[in-house]
């Protein structure tokens, strides 16, 4: 069979993405503290948008941002239409962080440096190349909470357009931050890195790791002794090592971060719950007038005239990027507030399963629109305020074998069994697995292991108080 190499043409449609579309999904993406330093930076670049303080505007200026209706406004709406699927066109937006229900009841926390501001302050000197310095810093973006890092390396390395061995090099230089564990996978991942940074990766320690922390639930103590030929005293000496770790390195008082709210879900008076938009945070922007009227001068020269109309239409940009984000989540919170009607009244036991691809079917988006508008935005509800995040997870079979119960409303669960545990005693997962069956939620031993691990929670023998 003869092979030969041919060359041939191909015809094919590819959407591209203007400037607008591209700025407009930043904005949609971007967090509040994010979005006002990125606000301040078009302020700064950009003398014909400015920014309307509130005493500034008339009694009767509609809510929102403002600009003039001139300069090409049909070509510039002519950039939204131009696809209904522009919004798939770039990567996903880091995940950032599971937005588990305890440590958002507790409310607001105090103002600090959050996790990633503190380790990008640490390599902000490290002599690193640009192209591992941005994967860092995308790795660094995707942590969550506790430190993890559970988006799969691969993807990361899709987000950065970068080969596998470099995004590796990147999370071997964040593993090497502080606080020691940061960066972990899973949760031996994260007692090896404290345990190599203290100098104790070697002995009785390291070969339990090595061979499963999930042993240490299956296995009685005197079984992985004899299994891993250590003596009782030696063994018992490991786990007490073990126990002095950090199972989540990443929470801490010092990282807290203020949390400011871009929605508020409320009662509507109806029985029912609605959303709005926080406006009266937002900054609100409009073109300054003065170099409107300078287009009108004959006099103006070439170069000035290119210059105005250059900056007229990105501060039209900006505004109307702003109004988009606005309308985007609101219209997102008003969906989750009549699809999350009970948890609103009951709490998280009510929790539904909900898919940012019914979001999207739902109100006519793209599953990646969805994902843009969620990531890193808070809502103010009656249960507290949460991650937009939050609402969004998959389900398990309840008593009537119905995917009624969240994951998170499962976790929670599993965690308040934790919580009111003997701490002298603490309960296996299959005893977990036991009481959550007596419960009306039948799931197996593996899988109590699997959101106890998901949860960061060592196993009972770690969780043991002498």
């Amino acid at each position: 069979m003869e092979n030969s190499l041919r060359q041939a043409a191909k015809l094919e449609q590819k959407q591209q993405l203007s400037a607008h579309q591209r700025a407009s999904l930043e904005f949609l993406q971007l967090p509040r503290q994010e979005l006002d330093a990125r606000l301040s930076e078009e302020l700064a670049a950009n003398p014909l948008l400015e920014e309307i303080f509130p005493e500034e505007l008339p009694h009767d200026a509609p809510v929102g941002n403002s600009a003039p209706e001139k300069e090409d406004d049909a070509d510039f709406e002519a950039d939204f239409a131009d696809s209904d699927e522009w919004h798939s066109e770039l990567p996903l937006p880091p995940e950032s962080g599971d937005g588990e229900v305890h440590d958002i009841f507790s409310g607001i926390a105090a103002p600090g440096p959050s996790l990633a501001e503190q380790l990008e302050r640490e390599f902000a000197g490290a002599q690193l190349p640009e192209k591992i310095r941005e994967i860092a810093q995308m790795i660094v973006d995707s942590l969550d909470e506790k430190g993890y890092l559970s988006t799969p390396l691969a993807e990361v390395a899709m987000w950065c357009d970068a080969e596998l061995p470099d995004v590796e090099k990147a999370l071997d230089f964040v593993q090497s931050l502080d606080p020691a564990g940061i960066g972990a996978r899973d949760l031996g991942e994260c007692f090896k890195l404290q345990l190599q940074r203290l100098g104790k990766w070697h002995g009785d320690v390291k070969t339990i790791i090595e061979n499963g922390l999930e042993n240490l639930e299956t296995l009685s103590p005197r079984s992985l002794a004899r299994k891993y030929q250590m003596s009782a005293e030696n063994f018992q000496h490991a786990l007490g090592i073990l126990r002095t770790l950090d199972p989540a390195p990443g929470r801490s008082d010092a990282h807290s971060v203020v949390i400011f709210p871009d929605l508020e879900i409320f009662p509507d008076g109806n029985g029912g719950f609605d959303a709005k938009m926080l406006r009266e945070k937002e900054r609100r922007f409009g073109v300054n007038p003065t170099y409107g009227k300078l287009l009108e001068d004959p006099s103006l020269s070439t170069e000035d005239r290119t210059f105005i109309r250059e900056k007229l239409r990105a501060a039209q940009e900006v505004i109307q990027s702003l109004e988009l984000r606005g309308t985007t989540i609101e219209r997102l919170g008003k969906w989750i507030a009549a699809q999350q009607r009970e948890f609103f009244l009951s709490g998280i036991e009510k929790l539904l399963p909900l898919t940012m691809k019914q979001a999207g079917n739902d109100l006519e988006l793209h599953e990646t629109t969805i994902s843009r508008a969620v990531s890193g935005k808070y809502a103010k509800t009656p249960q507290g305020t949460l991650p937009l995040r939050f609402f969004f997870t998959t389900g398990v079979s309840g008593a009537t074998g119905q995917n009624t119960l969240s994951n998170r409303a499962i976790e929670e669960k599993i965690r308040q069994i934790i919580a009111a545990e003997d701490v002298t005693s603490p309960l296996s997962d299959d005893a977990i697995s036991t009481q959550l069956k007596n419960a009306g939620i039948s799931i197996a031993r593996r899988t109590v292991a699997k959101y106890r691990d998901r949860l960061h929670i060592p196993p009972a023998s770690l969780r043991v108080l002498k």
